[in-house]
């Protein structure tokens, strides 16, 4: 016979906690900027230097194109006010979505002219382009997916480019269907 455990039962939960369920309780602000700048605006957002006009425009930016356009204008407003002519033009632009998606496009090649090698905040700045409409930023994803042969992406956005009219970007994805089928036809199955 089986001596009784003297360790104490315990009832486990019908439905196991998710593991984001598991995260250290944060407050509705931060949760409230996670939602408006994503995970990459909000270590932006950490970092930012109040009197670094460039941040402060990039973080309007960035909430212009994720969809919060009263939060940007809160950042412009506030640039607008201090001088600022290039937040005033946002501020004012009857299209904001394509002019802050032309400034996030150009916002990422300034970084990696910049800070070659550290990409992860240009190309987060080419998607966020890329997804309201601009045509270069697409074309630089596909590239750079391409590069890191991560070929389902960069087809996906050659062929994005590619029907908004880039030159170079039906040719490439043309290549990258080649090089996949070459792939396909040596590996072994």
């Amino acid at each position: 016979m089986q001596a009784p455990s003297t360790l104490p039962t315990v009832a486990l939960p019908v439905a196991m906690p998710r593991v984001r369920d598991l995260r250290p309780a944060w407050s509705q602000d931060q949760d409230r900027l996670v939602e408006t700048y994503g995970r990459t605006g909000v270590r932006l957002l950490e970092r930012l230097d109040t009197s670094d006009t460039h941040a402060c425009l990039l973080l309007a930016v960035i909430a212009m194109l994720r969809g919060y356009p009263e939060e940007s204008r809160n950042w412009l407003r506030k640039l607008a006010n201090a001088g600022d002519m290039a937040a005033l033009r946002l501020f004012n632009d009857p299209a904001p979505q394509s002019a802050a998606a032309e400034l996030a496009y150009r916002y990422g090649r300034e970084h990696l002219e910049a800070h070659p090698g550290r990409d992860s905040l240009a190309m987060y700045l080419y998607r966020l382009a890329a997804e309201h409409g601009h045509v270069d930023a697409a074309f630089q994803l596909a590239v750079y997916h391409q590069r890191r042969e991560e070929y389902g992406p960069a087809a996906v956005w050659f062929e994005h480019a590619a029907k908004r009219g880039h030159p170079d970007a039906v040719v490439r994805s043309g290549d990258l269907a080649a090089q996949i089928m070459a792939e396909q036809a040596i590996a072994p199955n």
